[in-house]
């Protein structure tokens, strides 16, 4: 890449201006289509737009480990939106989308064609599927909130990744934390589940496609070397919040004193890996141009 990364203001300012061509296509049957099968999403119990909204520090935190890994190809698994691949396109990056299309109806058509129309393939590709076969690799390859919807082993989607990089390319893996701190608290103080409410599973159509498994530090580390990625870079950040909001600190310190301290308590988790062959080797993307 001929420069750095742009920080964090010059990629909201574009992010922010995409945001609200890409909402402008979103509405509530569509919101309600994808409710069918995650109870959580219905357009009374969430807010994409917020949602959306507050993920600019996510897909900057992936855009400015891209970048710095040299990655100039990037297919975003799970795009959804198209928000993300579209930002990239926009600073200079190669950028592709994968979605799983038998989950969208027709209502979801203008936004593909829209995201289609800023030069951003989107690929109809189940991840998780034995079949999944692109027959293409990329230097980068971002999955980010994706692997907690899976409810099986994760070693089948974790090869179909590995599939989209040659040897030496980049994998960028981003999942919610499961000792997120105030999760943590829910759970020891009131005794209360950190997983998804019971109602947001009953509410949903078989197959259920919200959170099945949220992961530990501990448990990405673990599926990163089972798979065969190499990590060069760990990443714990909060999003929905500051990180120390002061105001709330001074009232509740027991819960928003612990994640500045302790980064594995924090909301995020997220890893760039570089994919090894078994032997343990590796090399950069640039090194088999």
């Amino acid at each position: 890449m001929s420069r750095g990364p742009v920080p964090l203001r010059e990629f909201k300012e574009i992010y922010d201006r995409r945001l609200e061509q890409v909402y402008s296509y979103w509405n509530r049957s569509m919101q309600l289509e994808i409710a069918k099968h995650c109870g959580g999403w219905h357009p009374d119990r969430f807010d994409f737009r917020a949602y959306l909204t507050r993920s600019v520090l996510r897909f900057h935190k992936a855009y400015d480990a891209l970048v710095r890994q040299d990655c100039r190809t990037v297919c975003d698994v799970g795009g959804m939106w198209g928000l993300f691949p579209i930002v990239l396109r926009d600073l200079g990056l190669s950028a592709c989308m994968t979605e799983a299309k038998t989950y969208y109806s027709r209502a979801f058509d203008p936004l593909f064609s829209f995201i289609e129309q800023q030069d951003v393939e989107i690929l109809d590709y189940e991840p998780f599927s034995p079949d999944a076969d692109l027959s293409r690799t990329f230097d980068g390859v971002t999955a980010m909130a994706v692997l907690e919807h899976f409810p099986h082993s994760p070693r089948l989607f974790m090869d179909n990744v590995r599939s989209l990089v040659e040897t030496g390319g980049v994998v960028y893996l981003e999942v919610p934390n499961i000792a997120f701190w105030p999760k943590r608290l829910r759970f020891l103080l009131h005794g209360s589940s950190p997983l998804t409410p019971l109602e947001e599973i009953y509410d949903s159509e078989i197959p259920f496609i919200g959170h099945h498994h949220e992961y530990t530090l501990g448990e990405l580390r673990a599926l990163t070397r089972l798979s065969c990625l190499e990590i060069v870079e760990e990443q714990q950040y909060n999003y929905s919040e500051d990180l120390f909001p002061f105001g709330k600190a001074l009232r509740r310190p027991w819960i928003y004193l612990v994640p500045p301290l302790v980064r594995s308590t924090r909301e995020c988790l997220a890893v760039t890996c570089r994919k090894i062959d078994a032997d343990g080797s590796s090399s950069t993307p640039s090194d088999n141009r």
